[in-house]
């Protein structure tokens, strides 16, 4: 069952503006400077929350929720219905996955070799580096899980940060990033 936090943009950006604090918008600026003046292309945009930071002609973005993809595009973006776990990545100079890998585990590592494969210039991957959704307390956990299903179930595991930076460094990641909760991975062609 979707978790409400995804029933529309604005909860979830109260939900990321809580969790993350001022790491969300160090975030974001350290993207916009990551992604200069190339077309990004932003793989489970959510509430598009990175085109506030970037010139609109620059930026599109892709997603499985309906509800938001409607909100993003009578806002004039240019957003698309997309699911990255069927539909083929298309290119793009820079494309950014914010909080998405993890809700492909265990399907996580051929995700992230399509975004790379697709990627023209650079991929960047953003991922929480500790989950609620890992708690020892079991009750945590299950209550992290259900506010965190997209729609399609969320995963028991995720990945620890040992495992998310060996799976970076596998497939020669240029520099990581941690800024806030996040693991801002860089892999520039």
């Amino acid at each position: 069952m979707k978790s409400p936090i995804y029933w529309h943009p604005a909860l979830y950006t109260f939900v990321m503006k809580v969790l993350c604090a001022s790491g969300l918008a160090k975030k974001y600026e350290y993207l916009k400077k990551e992604i200069g003046d190339l077309r990004v292309l932003d793989v489970g945009c959510g509430d598009c929350y990175l085109s506030g930071f970037i010139p609109r002609e620059q930026y599109s973005g892709l997603d499985i929720n309906k509800t938001f993809v409607l909100a993003a595009q009578k806002k004039g973006l240019d957003v698309k219905t997309f699911d990255l776990r069927r539909d083929a990545v298309p290119e793009a100079d820079v494309i950014v996955l914010s909080n998405v890998l993890h809700q492909l585990y265990p399907r996580h590592e051929a995700i992230l070799q399509r975004i790379i494969k697709s990627a023209r210039e650079k991929a960047i991957i953003c991922e929480p580096v500790h989950h609620i959704a890992s708690s020892g307390n079991r009750l945590i956990a299950w209550f992290a899980r259900k506010m965190n299903d997209p729609g399609y179930g969320s995963p028991a595991e995720r990945l620890s940060r040992e495992e998310l930076f060996e799976l970076f460094k596998k497939y020669d990641v240029t520099k990581i990033e941690i800024i806030g909760r996040e693991a801002i991975a860089v892999f520039v062609k």
